[in-house]
């Protein structure tokens, strides 16, 4: 307690604020204009966005405008047709989905990289999340989607970037999956390209996982590693991305 106290005493008056230097100033200048571009990008594809759906309601309606009673009647029939026909689909995928938080494959998706990669790397990183999630829910046999590590910049670049992220029908944790599946650690494997050991078909039993990183191969073994590193066993599995 002495000591800090004299620390405190030996230092100083805080001095205002130290000014930019000229290489700040213009790196600062640049975010900002890039922001404003992204800002009006936005607002420009916001407004063609409802230009366009102004365009086509005008069109149905000059054409409804034109058609006879029966002609009518016959378009409303066949439109009801395709959107129930929609639904049924959306329907049935969301039932799918449910089935495999139950009975599904389970497939983790360790996002607990943030720390290795920069924004830019984090955004591309939500898109193929969004991609993996999309193509899952296409398949007539999804998997059980975890996303583990859902924390800090991670989950706040999934929340911008990956629309309705707290409706997908998966699992979600802010914990590692260490933590989340610490009843069944033994089941863990994880699948990385730097391991020699090969799978050539999927354990119902087992829990895959497979790392959420975009590095542009900067870290060689970091999956590999990390899954040596805390006792989980490893592999890769050649079929997976076909299966997903």
């Amino acid at each position: 307690k002495v000591k800090v106290q004299q620390a405190q005493a030996d230092t100083p008056a805080a001095a205002g604020p130290v000014p930019l230097s000229k290489n700040q100033q213009k790196k600062l200048l640049k975010a900002v204009k890039y922001q404003d571009k992204k800002k009006e990008k936005r607002e420009r594809e916001k407004a063609e966005r409802q230009k366009l759906q102004e365009e086509r309601r005008a069109e149905a309606l000059a054409r409804l405008a034109g058609m006879s009673e029966e002609e009518k009647l016959k378009w409303r029939e066949e439109k009801a047709v395709r959107v129930g026909a929609r639904k049924q689909t959306t329907q049935e995928k969301k039932a799918r989905l449910e089935q495999a938080l139950v009975k599904g494959q389970r497939l983790i998706v360790d996002l607990s990289f943030e720390d290795k990669m920069t924004d830019a790397e984090l955004k591309s990183l939500c898109q193929q999340l969004a991609y993996c999630y999309s193509a899952n829910a296409r398949s007539s046999k999804p998997m059980h989607l975890i996303f583990t590590g859902v924390q800090g910049r991670m989950k706040e670049c999934i929340n911008k970037q990956c629309s309705g992220f707290d409706n997908w029908i998966a699992t979600k944790s802010e914990a590692t999956y260490l933590v989340h599946f610490k009843e069944e650690t033994e089941q863990l494997v994880y699948l990385t390209a730097d391991s020699e050991n090969e799978i050539q078909e999927l354990d119902p039993s087992k829990i895959y996982i497979v790392g959420g990183i975009v590095d542009r191969n900067r870290y060689k073994n970091l999956c590999a590693g990390k899954a040596e590193e805390e006792a989980a066993k490893d592999g890769i599995h050649k079929q997976l991305n076909a299966m997903l």
